[in-house]
């Protein structure tokens, strides 16, 4: 079993790297946006076979916990029509995926 000391130590490193998170890959998305004269953002996280159900890890949750608190509008979702990975495309019956990642809004 761990301490509480150390219990601290894990979730204060995972709160600092949503923190990271933020400051790397979203922020610089949201100012490119914003200039540009858009009010959403989506940031790619990964694709997604159709059929599968999205689930949230805890660390998105903290980013969208962060982002709340600066005042965004924020979810995790799917987004963009359904494609054949260009890995597949010479399969018989190839798998659809689907992008996902954060959606902001401000």
């Amino acid at each position: 079993m761990i301490s509480a000391k150390e219990a601290r130590e894990l979730f204060d490193y995972a709160d600092r790297e949503a923190e990271t998170f933020l400051n790397v890959s979203i922020e610089p998305a949201i100012m490119a946006a914003a200039m540009e004269g858009k009010s959403t953002v989506s940031i790619l996280l990964d694709a997604q076979e159709t059929w599968k159900r999205l689930e949230t890890t805890p660390q998105m949750g903290r980013v969208l916990n962060k982002l709340y608190a600066l005042g965004y509008k924020a979810t995790v979702a799917y987004y963009g029509d359904p494609y054949v990975p260009r890995a597949l495309e010479e399969e018989k019956d190839p798998l659809l995926v689907r992008n996902y990642g954060y959606i902001i809004s401000w």
